[in-house]
């Protein structure tokens, strides 16, 4: 969380865990991921991108907030449905 977000957070409970291969866009080199996608409570801090790696500080952009009603909106680029993700993680989070 930390290192993508610049916010620390408390883990909560782990929504979902997947595996992903792809080949990287700037190296072209493969990649074989774990995500695991899990609840965040108590976010301290301020978004930022200072502690990106150099490479990437190429390809990444700084988190930002985003208004939830417009997350069918967004272009994810994983193999999950994250739109569905999200607003599973609101609906446990709301109760």
């Amino acid at each position: 969380m930390k290192e993508e977000t610049g916010l620390n957070a408390e883990r909560g409970e782990i929504l979902l865990c997947e595996s992903d291969f792809f080949i990287h866009p700037i190296s072209k080199k493969p990649y074989h991921t774990i995500l695991v996608y899990y609840l965040c409570h108590d976010l301290k801090g301020e978004i930022s991108d200072e502690h990106f790696e150099a490479n990437e500080k190429q390809y990444s952009q700084k988190a930002e907030w985003v208004d939830i009603a417009k997350v069918r909106e967004l272009t994810f680029y994983n193999p999950v449905d994250s739109p569905a993700l999200i607003e599973k993680a609101e609906k446990y989070d709301s109760g």
